[in-house]
Formats: structure tokens, sequence, C-alpha cells
């Protein structure tokens, strides 16, 4: 079962769990189809973003109580055109959760105070885990904040069971 196929873009996969039982697994996937070059060219988005697989971060995601990282699956051994590396590679088009985190390579989890402050190589991650909020390095001693969710239920969102 394949439960996530990213083909390109950005993506944030936290905190899922999967339980099922049986046969078969479900699985997370991380793929490119075509290169960044051919039609058309992604280099020239709108805003700059590329089309194939980036700033893409994995966390969180637990499969019978174990980390579930996803596959990483160059389909065509697509090369990126602005980056030269195959996409997609990990630690810079995708960063997966890492158990032993210091700052170097991968997502690390924990507390907000836990969170390295030096050393770190620029797109890794941290989900504070007590703010709620994925940070990403963007040198060897900066944070930015990355991702804050919504609140849940999204405090816009209409419920007709509710009433809501």
């Amino acid at each position: 079962m394949l439960m996530f196929d990213q083909r390109g873009g950005k993506s944030l996969v936290y905190n899922n769990t999967v339980t099922r039982t049986g046969t078969g697994g479900a699985t997370l996937r991380v793929k490119e189809e075509w290169q960044d070059s051919t039609c058309p060219p992604a280099v020239n988005a709108i805003n700059g973003q590329p089309q194939h697989a980036s700033d893409s971060y994995y966390w969180g995601n637990r499969k019978w109580g174990i980390q579930f990282d996803p596959a990483l699956s160059p389909e065509l051994g697509a090369v990126c055109s602005t980056c030269g590396l195959v996409v997609p590679t990990e630690n810079v088009h995708v960063w997966m959760e890492k158990s032993s985190f210091n700052g170097s390579v991968g997502i690390g989890v924990g507390l907000l105070s836990a969170r390295p402050s030096s050393g770190l190589t620029a797109g890794v991650g941290y989900w504070a885990t007590d703010t709620q909020t994925l940070y990403r390095a963007t040198n060897s001693t900066t944070w930015e904040t990355y991702y804050v969710p919504y609140a849940y239920p999204h405090p816009h969102r209409s419920d007709p069971i509710l009433g809501d």
C-alpha cells in the first residue's frame, strides 16, 4: 500500500501512524520522473521554486511503532539542472528524522531547549515538540521558523454536524 508518493515540489509529512495488520505494508516514497530542463523548464516557475522534490521534511512517522522513513527513488536517474545532483538526494532535497541528531544531517525531534545551537548544516530541521514548530537551519548557528501548523480544528472551519 502506497501511503504517500511525492513526485515533486515541497512536502511536510509528519506524525502519521500505520497500524495495518495482515500481509503487505505501507510505504512512503519520494521520486523524480523528469529532468528539470524538460517540458516546461521547471527552473522558470513563477516563484523560482524547482518542480523536482525539494525542501521536503519527513518526521514523526511510525509503522508498528518503529520510525518510518520514505524510500528515495530517482526513477530516471534525473539530475537537477541547478544543483547537479541526482534527485532526490537526502539532506539536499529531502530531510528525514534522525534519532541521534547533532544538527549536521536530517531532522531532530524534541524540546526546543535541546535544539543544537552550533555546528548546523543549512537545511537541517528541528521539530520542537513543546512549541509544535519546525525550525530550519539557515547557516551553522542560525535557525528560522519554517512551519507552524494551523490550530486543529481550524478556527474558520464550518462543521455541518456540529452546526458551527
